[in-house]
């Protein structure tokens, strides 16, 4: 990896708290109105970026998960605890699974979605994904689905069992 190349963790997990955005006195102690710590109920805390415009927005977001125990898929990079990207993931019910005729992506249809979603065949964890998927399919389990916002490409898949209180 070269140098100015950040490690990233990746995960996909309830909000236990979202801290409170800072108050006058602290501001003026040098803290920022929007610097907050994250945590997630399997221990790992993450900060948003108080020089980022989007860390309002995601605290709003993150505290609305928190409220309804739904999970967060975070990317943090792993030297300065940064939320670097927030998706929200969703509960899909897997309608088909089939190869993709233009490359080698594997496309997914689920029953509640127009859109086209697929998998990359070449992304790390694409085997554990799609094993998920195919058992879901002939099942009927609802999976958590996390995607790209633009492309829809399949980035993570989990079982419900995190939404149990």
């Amino acid at each position: 990896m070269a140098s100015n190349e950040k490690s990233l963790e990746q995960f996909v997990e309830l909000v236990e708290s979202v801290g409170e955005a800072a108050t006058a006195d602290q501001q003026r102690n040098g803290v920022s109105e929007t610097d907050r710590t994250i945590r997630f109920r399997n221990g790992q805390s993450a900060r948003l970026d108080p020089a980022d415009s989007r860390a309002a927005v995601w605290a709003d977001v993150l505290g609305a998960l928190r409220e309804r125990e739904r999970p967060a898929y975070i990317e943090v990079d792993s030297q300065s605890r940064i939320i670097v990207r927030l998706l929200i993931p969703t509960e899909q019910p897997v309608a088909a699974i089939r190869p993709s005729k233009d490359d080698n992506d594997i496309v997914v249809e689920f029953h509640n979605s127009h859109a086209i979603h697929h998998i990359k065949q070449n992304v790390k964890g694409h085997v554990a994904m799609l094993q998920l998927l195919r058992d879901a399919q002939k099942s009927g389990e609802v999976l958590w689905i996390t995607e790209t916002p633009d492309d829809h490409e399949i980035i993570d898949v989990r079982r419900r069992t995190l939404a149990m209180p």
